[in-house]
């Protein structure tokens, strides 16, 4: 039974490995674009100035003489929400969550069928994920009619809110077809930006138009907001789904757009190749052509990870000291720098690894990098018992790649913990994503 119970536990130590990829700058991964949470806007104009002595009173911490100023400034402009709605507002953004939400539900509670109310609402449950209440508060709000005090304009500004709100629900829970349409609604009342222009896309795309998904990428990059490349948002795309061969054929795309974007398209297929272990050709990617000065550090470091990963450490340990050098506040750099610097034979260079894993940890306490490389480095210095501790605190946390879980296999059987290491080592075998020690997982 005791047997039993420790096979159970690693099981679900398997379970929890997760896949964790080292980059320098922000991962391919992150660019897959989805539609963010917006700021609540609700003043079509600006309203500082009428809405200067609430504001005041409200940061002097007298609420109720707040109150009093907004409801009576809204009385006087066509172009402000009701003042409970505002005073909610300061409240959420001075993160009293609790006053903020008990302003809107009182206020619901006398009119909740006004569609700034119900636009709040909606607002709120949509940056909760509460799609269902999210769509019901805008749909009725929809429907209700706009206040008598407010402006023709006010009232469509209104509108486009609660109709944004039903563009950024369909899309968010995957509703495309309707997602499309309420995005090309909302352009009709006046509203585009890129923000808009990347959601359909998206939506265009998963209904497989990838033609109008470019279009709207198109759009989106040619406003000034954003340094979005089209052509690597479709392989985004298409990452996301699993389909690599599409994927690739998106990066190669990009091989035709200017000097800059091509760049920074090609630094990211980079980074996808390394994700899939294909280190040669990643590294013939990246030394491909000169990189620019702005990106030189990017593409050195993933060089060194490629020689890294195909268990090259003398060609690694020469670039990532290079890199260290020249960047030394560097946290990956100097943790690559430290998991090759072990591999010598050289004490002095071994005892520099563990010098650098050290300081790591300092300054990331609760790095799983950080943890995992100072561990592994303990370990191959003989220290295989402080080292267990360590791992054990990690897999706990349920943060172990792939390479962590193989380091942790290494230490188990070293303690002559065969049962456990076997696990360990199936799980890095057996999983998804980049994986630096693959080439001596049967050691």
């Amino acid at each position: 039974m005791k047997r039993f119970a420790q096979l159970n536990q690693f099981l679900i130590i398997l379970a929890l490995v997760k896949i964790s990829f080292l980059c320098s700058s922000p991962c391919f991964a992150e660019t897959v674009l989805q539609l963010p949470r917006q700021a609540i806007q609700l003043s079509l104009r600006d309203s500082t100035e009428i809405l200067a002595p609430a504001r005041e009173a409200f940061d002097a911490g007298n609420q109720q003489e707040a109150k009093a100023l907004l409801n009576a400034a809204a009385t006087k402009s066509p172009y402000l929400p009701h003042g409970d709605i505002q005073l909610a507002l300061w409240f959420f953004n001075a993160n009293l969550q609790a006053k903020g939400t008990a302003t809107m539900e009182l206020l619901a509670m006398e009119e909740s069928d006004q569609a700034d109310v119900r636009y709040l609402f909606a607002e709120v449950a949509l940056g909760q994920g509460r799609y269902f209440d999210a769509w019901t508060h805008a749909s009725a709000g929809l429907d209700a009619e706009p206040r008598e005090r407010w402006a023709k304009e006010y009232a469509t500004h209104i509108r486009m809110l609660l109709t944004r709100v039903k563009a950024k629900t369909a899309n968010s829970r995957g509703d495309w077809q309707a997602s499309m349409e309420l995005f090309g609604e909302l352009r009709r009342l006046g509203y585009a930006d890129a923000q808009a222009d990347m959601a359909q896309g998206r939506a265009a795309f998963m209904l497989d138009d990838v033609d109008e998904a470019l279009d709207f990428y198109r759009k989106a990059a040619s406003r000034p907001e954003t340094d979005l490349i089209p052509e690597l948002a479709i392989a985004s795309m298409y990452d996301s789904q699993g389909n690599a061969m599409k994927t690739e054929e998106w990066f190669r795309r990009c091989e035709t757009l200017e000097a800059q974007p091509a760049e920074s398209a090609r630094l990211e297929y980079v980074r996808w190749l390394l994700k899939r272990n294909r280190s040669a050709d990643a590294r013939r990617q990246a030394s491909r052509l000169r990189p620019s000065d702005e990106r030189r550090k990017d593409f050195e470091y993933m060089i060194g990870a490629t020689y890294k990963m195909d268990g090259e450490f003398a060609a690694a340990e020469h670039i990532f000291t290079k890199l260290n050098r020249e960047y030394p506040g560097t946290f990956q750099v100097a943790n690559q720098l430290a998991l090759t610097l072990v591999e010598s034979d050289d004490e002095g260079k071994r005892g520099r690894a563990l010098q650098l894993a050290s300081k790591n940890v300092k300054a990331a306490p609760k790095s799983v990098d950080a943890l995992s490389t100072f561990a592994w480095i303990k370990h191959r210095l003989g220290e295989t018992e402080e080292a267990e501790k360590v791992f054990n605190l990690i897999l706990r946390g349920g943060q172990a790649s792939r390479d962590t879980a193989f380091y942790v296999a290494k230490v188990k059987m070293a303690l002559k913990k065969e049962k456990e290491a076997s696990l360990l080592q199936s799980a890095a075998k057996r999983s998804e994503g980049v994986f630096f020690n693959a080439f001596r997982v049967d050691d």
